[in-house]
């Protein structure tokens, strides 16, 4: 069965959904996702962002978020020089999707 669905996204949202498939094997909640796309797009402007949104109110609390995104090598650097890790590849133009979904058996 084929299904065509087109999705209009903003820059963020869709940084936040390429990263959901890239990372899918890591054991992220969305609140991750957020983060991470935030640091994807704005580096480490991102941790002002986060407060300013209010999105959190500790830049403790970000910064052991950035720590464990360093410890799985999803974000690399330190203080002003934080980014997304260079081998994780975000499309920032409009773009076609082809999902290929296999189901697998239910483990009872």
């Amino acid at each position: 069965m084929n299904i065509l669905k087109a999705l209009t996204l903003t820059d963020l949202e869709y940084i936040e959904f390429q990263l959901r498939f890239i990372l899918n094997s890591l054991d992220y909640n969305e609140r991750d996702f957020k983060y991470l796309a935030l640091i994807a797009k704005y580096g480490a402007e991102a941790r002002s962002i986060i407060l300013d949104k209010k999105l959190s109110t500790s830049r403790a609390s970000i910064d052991n978020y950035i720590t464990k995104f360093r410890k799985d090598e999803v974000v690399t650097g330190t203080g002003s020089s934080i980014q997304l890790n260079e081998g994780i590849k975000i499309v920032r133009e409009s773009s076609n999707y082809i999902f290929k979904i296999t189901l697998k058996e239910d483990i009872s």
